[in-house]
């Protein structure tokens, strides 16, 4: 039952191995170089053969076969081996690492070797175990002396740390002491939030309140503007009563004749007062005496008198009611101008307000007014600040235009500059182009001249030249093939186009004709052409003689060079 469920765990577990090892040798793989190069196969295979990774054909075949001449072929081929042996191989080859190529198995591994004194005994002998002895003894030694000073270091270390723990007691301490005053800072922080949120909410009603106070501000402005509407109607009433004041100052006139009679009033009152209570005392007296003579009968006189009374009686009676109606006049007189001094005062009263408000309201206009005018004179001066800078700036407007219009003139004046010297450079590349064209022509008719007119050619073209100066190679000629001749521009226009050393060379740089040739040159081709068949030419009489350019000289016919030909 076992045996199926075993069989996962060990099919596992070659393939992990066999992974480690492909690890390990792909690690050794990676410094494959290095080893081939410094590794040496014959001081690495008798521990090899101990070990019983290879044997003894292993070892020959490694050592002394002739496919494998140097030493690094050798090494690979011992490694190819070794990794064929598996495993233990590998453990074989990093333990011969480990005795003879330290160096290289720290590298591998990381690890230090270990040295053993029987390997060391074995390959070096007696004198190599004692020196190997010694070292370990004065390496022991240092790291003794190592382990003391690290002893020293870690007593001084201890002591510093004991020191920092005290120093770290009193900051503890410290901190506590800290820790309640920030306990009572929190207190305090505590009722001051607390305040300060009693303050935010008073400063919230604060703002409510200067919210409503805006919103009267505001409501008072409107309120302002309503009496401002309510003054400048006043105004209207006030020109009325300024009116009617004038009206008034008219009346004035007869008010001392009304005010004696007003005082006469009084006087008149009471001696009609008096005047009633005589009469009315009469009256009473009448009636008694009538009384007294319906009673005794009295005689006719008595009637007489009687009558005479009465009579005075009614008319007194009359007057009476006449004063009474005057005195009811004069009182509703005396009240309606009482009446009318109340309103008097009272409108002279407002009046008065009304004018210590409009002269107010006049003050606070004038200094609105001098405040405007001062705003005005500071907005004048910066509108004449203004007006200055926008005058200079147009100023450097007009002179950046001016220089505008100048630099295009002058880029006009460079851009024409710029054609004629196309113009120039383009003729005189056609000008190039046409003299390499007729370069071969010229060669082979120079070809064909008599050596006695080399001389002839080389004092010709020492005296060659594209100057200013007036030549009769200006002239449209033709050459001794029949060819037109180039005709050379004339003038100040062609001075530009001169034909320097330098500008000869890029000229000819392609040519095999030099241009214009030198004696050298014609020597060089007099001594080839002595060389070979020499023609000899008929040159009769040379009134004029063409050069190798194939330019004619004046005087010189075609007809007499071609015969002599």
């Amino acid at each position: 039952m076992r045996g199926p469920e075993d069989a996962p765990g060990q099919a596992d577990s070659p393939t992990e191995e066999e992974e480690e090892e492909e690890v390990l040798w792909e690690k050794i793989e990676s410094v494959r170089h290095q080893l081939t190069r410094s590794l040496n196969p014959a001081k690495l295979t008798p521990y090899l053969r101990q070990c019983r990774v290879i044997d003894e054909q292993d070892e020959e075949e490694v050592l002394s076969s002739c496919r494998f001449p140097c030493k690094s072929n050798r090494t690979g081929h011992l490694m190819d081996i070794l990794r064929c042996r598996g495993k233990r191989g590998y453990e074989a080859f990093l333990e011969s690492l480990e005795f003879y190529y330290p160096e290289h198995f720290t590298r591998l591994t990381g690890k230090v070797p270990v040295q053993r004194c029987s390997m060391i005994l074995d390959e070096e002998g007696p004198e190599g175990l004692t020196q190997f002895l010694m070292l370990e003894v004065k390496k022991g030694r240092a790291q003794r002396k190592e382990h003391l000073a690290r002893e020293h270091q870690l007593k001084v270390k201890n002591q510093a740390l004991e020191e920092e723990q005290s120093r770290l007691e009193q900051q503890v301490q410290e901190l506590l002491k800290v820790q309640e005053r920030c306990q009572r800072l929190r207190e305090e922080w505590d009722s001051h939030s607390l305040e300060l949120l009693r303050l935010k909410d008073e400063n919230y009603m604060l703002a409510m309140r200067y919210a409503q106070q805006c919103e009267e501000k505001n409501l008072a402005v409107l309120r302002s503007r309503d009496l401002q509407l309510a003054v400048d109607q006043l105004k209207c009433k006030v020109g009325s009563l300024e009116e009617e004041c004038k009206l008034l100052r008219k009346q004035a006139a007869t008010g001392p004749r009304r005010e004696a009679e007003e005082r006469a009033q009084p006087d008149t009152v009471s001696e009609l007062q008096a005047e009633n209570h005589r009469l009315t005392a009469s009256l009473q007296e009448l009636q008694s005496m009538l009384q007294a003579a319906s009673e005794a009968q009295a005689p006719g006189s008595q009637r007489i008198l009687l009558d005479i009374l009465e009579h005075d009686w009614k008319e007194a009676q009359d007057e009476r009611q006449d004063l009474c109606q005057k005195l009811h006049s004069v009182q509703n007189e005396l009240q309606w101008a009482e009446e009318l001094r109340d309103k008097y005062l009272q409108e002279v009263e407002d009046l008065q307000l009304k004018h210590r408000t409009l002269q107010k309201d006049c003050d606070l206009y004038k200094h609105r007014m001098n405040t405007v005018l001062c705003q005005l004179e500071e907005i004048e001066k910066e509108r004449d600040q203004a007006i200055q800078s926008r005058d200079r700036v147009q100023l450097q407007y007009s002179q950046s235009l001016v220089e505008k219009d100048q630099y295009r003139k002058r880029v006009r004046a460079l851009e024409e500059e710029r054609d004629e010297l196309r113009s120039k450079l383009s003729r005189a590349e056609g000008m190039a182009g046409a003299l390499g064209a007729q370069q071969p022509c010229c060669r082979d008719a120079g070809m064909k001249v008599c050596p006695s007119s080399y001389s002839l050619c080389s004092n010709l073209s020492s005296t060659w030249s594209l100057s200013d100066n007036p030549s009769p190679l200006g002239n449209g000629v033709m050459d001794m093939l029949g060819v037109p001749a180039i005709t050379l521009p004339e003038g100040p226009s062609h001075l530009s186009t001169e034909v320097t050393p330098e500008s000869e060379k890029d000229i000819n740089r392609l040519s095999t004709f030099p241009f214009p040739p030198c004696a050298g040159s014609i020597l060089r081709r007099q001594r080839e052409d002595e060389s070979g068949p020499i023609k000899s030419l008929s040159c009769g009489s040379f009134g004029s003689v063409e050069d190798i350019t194939g330019i004619c000289s004046p005087g010189f016919s075609r007809g007499t060079f071609l015969g002599s030909t």
